[in-house]
């Protein structure tokens, strides 16, 4: 699921990143990446592809390309406001002032929301089933008519949300905040870094009941990321003390995972790590110098996705791709906060702070298209969805 960063959090890491670059100067250099050279192309009408074919490896490494397809205006084609479909796609983006968007193929619509303060993440289980949560401790559960605010005991800045079954979900944020969800009580959770000052938990993801993964890190103290691992009764440290900074995290099985953020220092050009099935975990030197991996998902051990955002220097953001053995960078002009893979042929990407104002796109056999939305909303920050039977 999307990376969970609060708005004011981004706000002090671009400040941070500014001054790292002033001091820095050009000292680390442009990380060489797998990217390609050409720039995307741009098409004049959403793309036709065949989704079944699926992404080929050629298409990974041209990047996608972007239709212009308008950011603002309600789509004919979207679903009805505050209803989930029968069947077909359920995509809900969330972000800031208590935006809810619900997305399918075809564009977003907003939905009504019971608060007006910003939204970090966003999990959906069914069409009547699904969680957000935010600042100040807020949590929304969706019923299928409407979005309602839960009583969770917490004021944390809350940045993710994750369901280790139908009933069970982990919520963390601020100060290692984390609490679960048993479909009827709110409990507290005990982990490494529990109710350590500026240390928030970013992420949350899980593999099944008997396996799962945080990440937890501080943009105070640069450096001290941590990786928790849940074994199904508790969660202990996998690895701690890292030199980057984590805020993004997918999980596709106990032996493919990966989790995300940026370096502290030029010279530390590092910030993608992919879980192996010995469960170490490997730094990925092609995401680029200073570009931020705010997003990661998975469609299955052989497929996944990371997205940036917060690209400062000559090169612009970029969407790299899992191939089951290594990551392939393109370059794309917008820059994303969050992804989620339906499946191997479609997924969701949203992003923050351009001219339009928040957006919404679909990526699907290898293009990505900016999808039409009423939201009047400058920024969004989780985005999940499921295909409804």
């Amino acid at each position: 699921m999307n990376y969970s960063l609060l708005s004011s959090t981004m706000t002090r890491a671009a400040a941070l990143l500014s001054l790292m670059v002033i001091a820095c100067g050009d000292a680390g250099g442009a990380s060489e990446t797998a990217s390609s050279e050409t720039e995307p192309t741009t098409s004049d009408e959403p793309s036709t592809s065949d989704a079944t074919e699926g992404p080929s490896t050629s298409d990974a490494t041209e990047g996608p390309t972007t239709s212009d397809v308008p950011t603002t205006g309600t789509s004919d084609a979207s679903t009805t406001t505050d209803e989930a479909p029968a069947a077909g796609l359920f995509v809900v983006a969330v972000g800031e002032q208590g935006s809810i968007l619900h997305c399918d193929e075809d564009g977003c619509e907003s939905m009504a929301s019971p608060v007006g303060t910003e939204l970090d993440d966003v999990v959906v289980l069914a069409a009547d089933r699904a969680f957000a949560v935010g600042s100040a401790g807020v949590v929304l559960a969706w019923d299928g008519a409407a979005w309602t605010t839960m009583d969770a005991p917490t004021s944390a800045n809350l940045s993710a949300v994750a369901a280790l079954d139908e009933q069970t979900l982990f919520v963390g944020g601020s100060d290692g905040a984390m609490l679960r969800w048993d479909g009827a009580t709110w409990t507290e959770v005990e982990h490494p870094v529990q109710g350590v000052k500026e240390q928030t938990v970013h992420e949350i993801a899980f593999a099944g009941p008997d396996f799962g993964l945080a990440v937890v890190s501080s943009f105070a103290e640069l450096g001290q990321s941590s990786i928790l691992r849940w074994d199904g009764a508790s969660w202990t440290s996998e690895r701690e003390g890292m030199d980057n900074m984590l805020s993004s995290l997918a999980v596709a099985s106990p032996a493919v995972a990966a989790a995300g953020g940026y370096a502290p220092t030029p010279d530390e050009p590092l910030n993608l790590l992919t879980r192996d099935g010995q469960a170490t975990w490997t730094r990925v030197e092609d995401i680029g110098e200073r570009n931020f991996v705010t997003g990661v998902s998975f469609a299955s051990e052989s497929f996944g996705m990371a997205v940036t955002d917060l690209s400062f220097g000559p090169r612009p953001p970029v969407l790299a791709l899992w191939d089951g053995a290594t990551w392939t960078t393109q370059e794309v002009q917008d820059p994303h906060t969050a992804v989620v893979l339906v499946d191997a042929e479609l997924g969701f990407v949203v992003g923050w702070g351009d001219d339009e104002g928040a957006f919404v796109q679909r990526w699907k056999a290898g293009e990505l298209t900016r999808l039409p939305t009423d939201s009047s909303a400058t920024a969004l920050w989780g985005v999940d969805g499921i295909r409804l039977p």
